[in-house]
């Protein structure tokens, strides 16, 4: 069961000639997903300032007080319990603006964890939608959870992880029929298990993923149709702001809100780079959006006024 309420993209916003991006997400039921859904929320209704006339907001105001009532709602669940994992597959939508004017159409196509490790055959056409969604993505992220043991000591990033979503992603691709440019981001979610990004050992350590990843998927940042690539350590709770608990068995490791609101790190430069990839893409593509210049010049300059982390696996702004 998920905490949040699901509604389906407006039917008005889905006619009106808004370019959009198409954002699907790789990642296991316990890669941080929910957690990083709920980040995105409080970022988008109301937790990022953006400057020179941009914001990110919702489709109108009934959809900016229902939104707001959920991430009030799930703040305080958050407090009590560590979130289960989502068990139902949804889309949300947002959007870019430009002052009065929408100026991008964001959709975050999302799927059931499970999907990746369930081997039912019952199962079978979940997957097959999930991996359609993510052959028409713009922009995809691949999520790996920086994984602790019982006593909050890290211990790296799983194989198994990087093996399923590795697997699903290539099985994805294979279906992308059009060629379309893509914009491919890793996010090392549950950063905050590292304590201070600031220390040498922790950037030490950075790098080193970020070198083995690299490598790992280099068979798919070399393809030509692959825009752009990075890299992202990411947090939805927060530095200091996750309080770590475990199952009776003190076996498995999750994670409680310890303060009054969320801190996500590196959530809202995520979000800017999936947008500036997606509009930078080659011009040429018949699939290219078609964005003001005035607006993609405004998001690169916000994009790189942001503080965190973003280590480059291609491309780039």
């Amino acid at each position: 069961m998920a905490f949040i309420n699901i509604f389906p993209p407006s039917e008005k916003s889905s006619q009106e000639n808004i370019p959009t991006v198409k954002l699907a997400v790789i990642g296991t039921s316990t890669s941080g997903k929910t957690y990083l859904l709920n980040a995105i929320h409080r970022l988008v209704f109301g937790g990022v300032t953006l400057k020179n006339g941009l914001r990110m907001g919702a489709l109108d105001a009934q959809d900016t007080t229902v939104k707001f009532n959920e991430i009030e709602t799930n703040v305080k669940l958050m407090q009590k319990m560590p979130l289960p994992s989502t068990a139902m597959k949804y889309d949300f939508d947002f959007r870019l603006w430009y002052r009065i004017k929408p100026a991008i159409h964001i959709v975050y196509h999302d799927s059931v964890g499970q999907i990746l490790t369930d081997i039912d055959p019952k199962r079978n056409p979940s997957r097959s939608e999930f991996l359609k969604v993510i052959s028409q993505a713009t922009v995809v992220w691949l999520l790996l959870p920086m994984q602790v043991d019982k006593n909050g000591k890290y211990l790296g990033i799983s194989h198994k992880d990087i093996l399923l979503a590795e697997g699903y992603l290539q099985d994805a691709l294979q279906n992308r029929t059009d060629r379309s440019p893509l914009a491919f981001a890793i996010l090392l979610t549950k950063a905050d298990v590292l304590n201070n990004l600031e220390q040498e050992i922790t950037k030490q350590e950075l790098h080193t993923l970020h070198s083995k990843l690299k490598d790992r998927f280099e068979w798919l940042t070399s393809n030509d149709f692959i825009s752009t690539a990075a890299l992202f350590p990411v947090s939805t709770l927060g530095f200091d702001n996750a309080q770590l608990v475990t199952n009776d068995n003190d076996e498995t490791v999750a994670y409680t809100l310890r303060g009054n609101d969320l801190k996500p790190y590196n959530v809202d430069k995520l979000l800017l780079w999936s947008l500036s990839s997606a509009c930078y893409q080659s011009v040429t593509a018949s699939s290219a959006l078609q964005v003001d210049d005035v607006v993609k010049r405004e998001l690169l300059n916000n994009l790189q006024q942001l503080e965190g982390l973003i280590f480059t696996l291609k491309g780039g702004q």
